[in-house]
């Protein structure tokens, strides 16, 4: 595969990405009638980013430079404005050029539906499920069929500006996106980190020599949100600066009934500073980010508390609204270098984590420190094949200890994890349009437990220490046709993994047992291509996935309710996803996302405590049908505001939230409406209404011992107007 910041590998990449060429040469660009022209339709990465209208990116004035002189091929650099090469977005005509399986959204789109939290993409990426078990501070990913059932063990991973991230952070509000990508499926070979359902990859904006600034608040029922950012050169050509924020409130929609005071609040203060020099050749570059957040929803209601919608109220008892408090820096040094067939690239990252968490009375902190380094080394041949190889580690030193509890106190454990991996993976051009990709990692992993008693701890569970190994490896193969350079056909295969080792937080005797790997084999069938002058890209595909030694958070025990993390057994899923876009009227959009997913338990999966046989029994926490609609339109255009309609609707098949199906969720649908005003190129106000049926409706859940069910609910109808500015 072509790393996101290495040299094009055929004609049609070549001429598409003025990102990269303007690494080759700061004088000239090369512009294909037919691939910018189509990217700009398509609303994604072009080098001009002085510009600002919806679709195209490109500027009334440049449009008519290219229809008056599309026989050239040279087009001066005072039109396209230079950026820094060493991006990781990719343009839609660049993930067309993969053999691998990506889906993406711009940010400017997820702008315009009003998507402000990572959590939410399942908005507008179906298959992909993403919800809290327990609070904010426990995120729970399902994609493809793959659930997350032990939060600390995810089968995805998150990037953001190609650093990885700690995987609590996908509860993250939105800053500065250039676009959201989806890697479906095993990307081992591909990348650092391990995952083998998928990557998620947030892109910041691009840096350019032109100084930019924008800022935006927002007023609603429910939240208040201000944010900003600033970009710009310090030397032209050379050394870059950015700087963005964003302050975020969630309001409460849910009562304490003891005070009345709304009680699920959240803020959310969110920073990043970014330092680069960018000659065209040699890269180096300083990120920090900074997460600092405050959620009040780690509870559950019960179903009488859910009898009333408009007056939703819980009894918190003695021990009063809980409190998750998340404070993330990360420290990401990045260096590279390119030539015309060397791309080199090197991110080292320090992320520290400190979150301390009371609720039932008790006090905990979850407090990691991680180290990690990713280098890629991509050579491009001279018929355009790649190779790309990879080397990436990484050190964990995780801490679970109760500062405040009537029975745990002074319970200490402590997890060090160190992964080292190698991964490689080429892709190999062949005659008559067809490619073949061939990928292999290697990773080792130890893991160390010394879970300590505390002094005045009555807890049943003795100190122990302990520490195993793993050796695991990947691979992966696809061939692909290329027809017309407008619709490429694919077939892959695919072995990945998720490590094993110890539990993070111990809880019984039975978690001082570690987990076994868990192991997925995938094959897939798909198409991706343009039609109507590239105004329309269709991603479809077809998969089977065979999951052996599922990792799994589960009930042992009844009376006392003892859980532990083990391997439950076996799964069999299979799908088809579809991914549609549609850019019409220059200034508008309409896309299609829906994915049919039927995730079952295999023959001989039992449930632990009681042995019953969950064979043939679809997996909990995954809607088997999901759909995601949304449109975006002008409906006038005049010297003083351009108006913009926008409508969302997301669906969702009945959900189980137990492995028996004894609670599930029926099937839903939440509906957004939006209106836009574009009085300039500089000033945007916008009213939003989301979930406007006030659908009430659970995200998550569980039934307890003695069956009674307990709900976390999802966000209420919400009502917003935004002002953004543009300078």
């Amino acid at each position: 595969m072509q790393d996101s910041t290495q040299n094009p590998k055929n004609d049609s990449a070549k001429n598409n990405s003025a990102k990269r060429d303007s690494a080759k040469n700061d004088s000239t660009k090369e512009v294909d009638k037919e691939a910018d022209l189509a990217d700009s339709a398509l609303g994604q990465t072009t080098n001009d980013t002085s510009y600002n209208l919806q679709n195209p990116h490109l500027s009334d004035d440049f449009t008519k430079v290219l229809k008056n002189d599309l026989k050239n091929d040279d087009i001066e650099t005072h039109i396209l404005e230079r950026v820094i090469t060493y991006g990781t977005a990719k343009s839609q005509r660049e993930i067309f050029d993969e053999n691998d399986n990506i889906a993406s959204v711009s940010g400017e789109a997820l702008q315009k539906l009003n998507i402000q939290n990572s959590k939410d993409l399942s908005q507008v990426f179906s298959g992909l499920y993403i919800t809290n078990s327990g609070g904010s501070a426990y995120p729970s990913i399902t994609f493809r069929g793959l659930h997350t059932s032990y939060y600390y063990s995810p089968s995805m991973r998150l990037y953001v500006d190609g650093v990885p991230q700690d995987i609590f952070f996908i509860n993250q509000e939105l800053l500065d996106v250039e676009n959201v990508e989806i890697f479906r499926g095993m990307s081992g070979t591909l990348y650092g980190e391990n995952a083998q359902a998928g990557i998620i990859s947030i892109n910041s904006n691009f840096i350019s020599n032109k100084t930019k600034a924008t800022l935006s608040t927002t007023f609603g029922n429910l939240d208040r949100t201000v944010m900003g950012s600033a970009s710009g050169s310090i030397i032209k050509d050379k050394l870059y600066a950015k700087l963005s924020f964003k302050h975020s409130d969630f309001l409460g929609q849910l009562k304490d009934s003891q005070t009345g005071a709304k009680a699920d609040t959240s803020s959310s203060n969110l920073a990043r500073a970014s330092f680069s020099y960018d000659d065209g050749k040699y890269y180096a570059g300083l990120d920090y980010f900074f997460d600092k957040s405050t959620n009040h929803d780690f509870f559950y209601l019960s179903d009488s508390e859910l009898t009333n919608k408009d007056n939703l109220t819980h009894n918190f008892g003695t021990y009063g609204v809980p409190s998750i408090y998340r404070n993330i820096q990360t420290y990401a040094l990045k260096a590279g270098y390119q030539s015309e067939n060397i791309n080199l690239r090197n991110v080292f990252s320090v992320q520290d984590r400190q979150m301390p968490i009371t609720n039932f009375g008790s006090t905990w902190e979850e407090n990691q420190m991680q180290f990690s380094d990713e280098l890629k080394i991509t050579k491009t041949y001279a018929n355009n094949s790649t190779s790309l190889y990879g080397a990436f580690f990484q050190y964990s030193d995780f801490r679970h200890h109760f500062v405040k509890d009537s029975t745990r106190l002074g319970d200490n454990n402590a997890l060090k994890n160190f992964a080292l991996a190698f991964f490689s993976d080429h892709k190999i051009i062949l005659p008559t349009n067809f490619e073949i990709s061939l990928g292999v990692r290697y990773q080792y992993n130890n893991n160390h437990i010394n879970y300590t008693k505390g002094v005045a701890s009555t807890n049943s569970v003795n100190s122990f220490s302990s520490k195993v190994d793993f050796h695991n490896y990947s691979l992966r193969g696809a061939l692909s046709y290329n027809l017309f350079n407008d619709h490429k056909f694919y077939i892959s295969t695919s072995r990945g993994f998720k490590t094993g080792g110890f539990p993070n937080a111990i809880f019984s005797q039975g978690y001082s047992n570690y987990f076994k790997p868990e192991t997925n084999y995938t094959a897939e069938i798909g198409y991706k291509g343009f039609f109507w002058q590239d105004r329309i890209y269709i991603n479809a595909d077809y998969f089977l996935l065979y999951t052996k030694n599922q990792q799994w958070n589960v009930l042992i025990n009844d009376n006392p309710p003892l859980s532990a993390i083990g391997n439950l057994g076996n799964q069999i899923s299979h799908g088809f996803e579809f991914e549609g876009k549609l850019y019409f009227l220059r200034d508008s959009f309409f896309m299609l996302n829906f994915a049919y997913i039927d995730a079952r338990y295999a023959k001989g999966t039992r449930v632990p405590r009681t042995g019953q046989n969950l064979g043939g029994m679809q997996v909990q926490f995954l809607p088997k049908f999901s759909l995601n609609a949304s449109i975006d339109t002008i409906i006038w255009r005049s010297k003083i505001a351009n108006i913009f309609l926008n409508a969302s609707l997301s669906f969702y098949s009945r959900i189980y939230f137990s492995e028996t199906h004894r609670y599930s969720q029926a099937p839903y649908a939440l509906f957004n409406f939006g209106a836009r005003a574009e009085f300039s190129k500089y000033l945007t106000l916008s009213l939003s209404v989301m979930n406007a049926t006030n659908t009430l409706y659970d995200s998550y859940g569980y039934l307890t011992t003695a069956g009674a069910r307990q709900h976390q609910i999802g966000k209420l109808r919400s009502i917003s107007a935004t002002l953004s500015a543009k300078f």
